[in-house]
């Protein structure tokens, strides 16, 4: 088998049949080539090593630089928090990537992905309160520490489910954002995506709206125009962020408790 064959095979066992289409012009051809490269000359890399990187080191630098830059007053500390961030969601297409190449899938590997998937949440909360901090606008100051309030409740609500009886709520209702996207009337427009994709013909795009495309619109593409100094279009996205986010955990934690109370009573 030549070696082209070899890495189309190769391929067809490590990607998924669809995905966001950022991901598969962006980030897909470059981490199942280096997928491909650990596995065929047995790089001890494990999937976690990966996730570990972007967990513990990435996800933290990240932070540390948003909270520089207002402090210091330096908008490159924005373009690289936007790299690491990029990084973040390389990583996080690599570690799956591996594991599924040297067959290395397990219940703590999916558990640490998993939490490393949450940070995006909070790495968004602290941009824009940095945001905030840089133009001194008291909404997002504010915003920003009554989200990770909100965030901190809803996650309290969350561990107490599970302390008490997993079973009055199902995992997909605790977790999942998108039941409470359909309580708010936002539907993903899947339909007008299928349609946009007969006309570009993306074959592995899965003609909806990923994790790495909304961090992209909602963090890196605004931090990317704030270094370049498009400072009113950014404030004018942050501040929708601000104003959705507060709407969304407030309506989210209710709705949990209503759920879990009416669960309890059945």
């Amino acid at each position: 088998m030549d070696k082209k064959s070899e890495f189309e095979k190769f391929k067809k066992i490590v990607q998924h049949p669809k995905e966001e289409l950022l991901a598969v012009l962006t980030i897909n051809p470059i981490t199942v080539r280096l997928a491909y490269f650990i596995k065929k000359f047995n790089l001890s890399i494990s999937p976690n090593q990966v996730t570990s990187v972007r967990l513990f080191i990435l996800f933290p630098l990240t932070i540390f630089l948003l909270f520089l830059a207002p402090i210091l007053r330096n908008k490159i500390y924005y373009l690289l928090a936007a790299i690491c961030v990029y990084f973040m969601a390389f990583t996080d297409d690599l570690d799956g990537n591996i594991a599924r190449a040297l067959k290395k899938t397990s219940d703590f590997g999916a558990f640490l992905d998993s939490i490393a998937d949450r940070t995006y949440t909070f790495i968004l909360i602290i941009f824009l309160f940095s945001i905030g901090m840089w133009s001194n606008h008291i909404f997002l100051i504010y915003g920003g520490i009554f989200i990770i309030t909100l965030k901190a409740f809803h996650l309290m609500i969350i561990s107490k489910i599970f302390y008490y009886d997993t079973k009055k709520l199902d995992v997909e209702t605790i977790f999942s954002a998108k039941k409470e996207m359909k309580n708010l009337g936002f539907v993903e427009r899947s339909t007008i995506m299928a349609r946009i994709n007969k006309i570009l013909k993306i074959k592995r795009w899965c003609e909806s709206v990923g994790g790495f495309e909304r961090i992209s619109l909602t963090f890196i593409i605004p931090a990317i125009l704030f270094f370049f100094g498009a400072e009113l279009i950014v404030l004018i996205i942050v501040y929708l962020l601000t104003a959705f986010n507060i709407f969304f955990y407030t309506s989210r934690t209710k709705n949990l408790l209503l759920e879990y109370r009416n669960a309890s009573l059945k």
